[in-house]
């Protein structure tokens, strides 16, 4: 999958992450490498130590970063082997998105949809009035234990409760 020509970024890096460009996901994997705990760590795959990034269940061999959907273009437009493998799998993904579309198409029943629109405006109705009670409790013990030492050893339990006024049930 690759034209022979050097990139900044790897045909197999953009292999990696190529179904979350499809999606239009990648910036949002990017944005959770700055704004979230990922794990970074090698491993020996093939006799080879790899790097590998993992981010919330993705893991990703052999990315020293994720990249960002600008680079992920501009390798596209420098390859033209994965650009062709972009277009397939843009093909693919477009036909099982129609497929399943044309394929759940069913309705809910006349009885389901006005269960769930009656359930909805009595909420509705129960939010916006003002008799809604709360009860608040709170609880606090402390207990100091002195051992045959003289050494103290202060417990505290703490607990609390609240109490609103319930949903109608349906």
């Amino acid at each position: 999958m690759s034209c022979g020509n050097p990139h900044d970024l790897p045909c197999n890096d953009v292999a990696q992450v190529l179904l979350l460009f499809i999606d239009n996901e990648i910036n949002a994997l990017h944005e959770l490498t700055q704004n979230s705990d990922f794990v970074t760590h090698e491993e020996i795959i093939d006799g080879a130590l790899v790097p590998v990034i993992e981010i919330n269940g993705f893991v990703f061999q052999g990315l020293s970063h994720i990249p960002t959907h600008a680079e992920i273009e501009i390798h596209f437009e420098q390859c033209p082997p994965c650009h062709d493998i972009l277009d397939r799998e843009s093909a693919v993904l477009t036909a099982m998105k129609a497929r399943l579309g044309q394929s759940c198409r069913e309705e809910a029943p006349a009885e389901l949809q006005a269960l769930i629109a009656a359930q909805t405006q009595a909420l509705a109705s129960q939010m916006a009035s003002s008799t809604t009670s709360v009860q608040f409790s709170r609880t606090e013990i402390t207990t100091t234990i002195i051992d045959e030492n003289g050494a103290q050893t202060t417990i505290e339990i703490q607990s609390s409760t609240e109490f609103r006024g319930e949903f109608p049930s349906f």
